[in-house]
């Protein structure tokens, strides 16, 4: 037997506060083999240790690149929406001084810091609203960096819409919890529906939440980097994209 509960809001934000945040952490591994990984990932993009400079982690989830770059030895603001990855990212963060701040990615570039590092991690970026928006934080974080800083980005390619079955995507499972995704592509959005069945006191319980993502390409971030005075010093073609764009002095840009 199952039990079968539905969310049909689409919104990123109630996505996260009622399906995905409470599985975010589960959903993506260890913690601290995440946090090696993820220095391992800095260094390999060009990434310096901080030296006491700031940094700023736009989307932080529960803390994995915001304890990487303050082992890094950067001063960490993180910005994030969901109170529950907000109380796991001030746990994994006691033994560090970060600045955490519960609200939208968009007000990390209005704050009044100058960070040299600006990251956003994860396919956060695609869960912007419009174009608009997208342009409005990578303008942002040009704004507010120092010369020579870096904005460090990852997020999937959606150029090539996916067919068939191969739109339903196998994320985790264990004994008690398999979780799936299912994509829709649109012209500019791509709706993801989380699929989630978790066994609870002996039967099956199916929870389905979907929210969309903005459909974003390599070539469209590369773009509006440059557009806007980013010049692109880093480039990994994956699964999960990297682009690292980086200020120039104020007579270059």
């Amino acid at each position: 037997m199952y039990y079968l509960t539905m969310d049909q809001s689409g919104s990123v934000k109630e996505h996260y506060d009622k399906h995905l945040g409470s599985l975010y952490s589960w959903m993506i591994g260890d913690f601290q083999t995440l946090v090696q990984r993820q220095k391992e990932e800095f260094t390999k993009a060009g990434i310096a240790e901080g030296g006491s400079a700031i940094a700023l982690d736009l989307g932080a989830g529960n803390g994995v690149q915001t304890v990487a770059l303050c082992d890094m030895g950067y001063k960490v603001t993180a910005i994030d929406f969901n109170k529950q990855l907000l109380e796991e990212l001030r746990a994994n963060t006691v033994e560090h001084e970060v600045h955490i701040i519960k609200d939208d990615l968009l007000v990390g570039y209005k704050l009044d810091i100058s960070p040299s590092l600006v990251v956003c991690c994860g396919d956060t970026i695609a869960h912007l609203p419009d174009y608009t928006k997208l342009e409005e934080l990578i303008a942002g974080s040009y704004s507010c960096l120092t010369e020579g800083g870096k904005l460090y980005l990852t997020f999937r390619d959606y150029s090539r819409a996916l067919e068939g079955t191969d739109r339903f995507i196998p994320v985790r499972q264990d004994e008690t919890k398999i979780f799936m995704c299912f994509l829709e592509y649109f012209d500019e959005r791509v709706r993801v529906t989380d699929i989630l069945l978790e066994k609870v006191g002996g039967r099956w319980e199916q929870k389905i939440s979907y929210y969309f993502k903005l459909r974003i390409t390599v070539a469209m971030i590369e773009d509006i980097l440059q557009r806007y005075g980013f010049e692109i010093v880093y480039k990994q073609l994956s699964g999960m994209n990297v682009l690292v764009g980086q200020k120039g002095k104020a007579n270059d840009a």
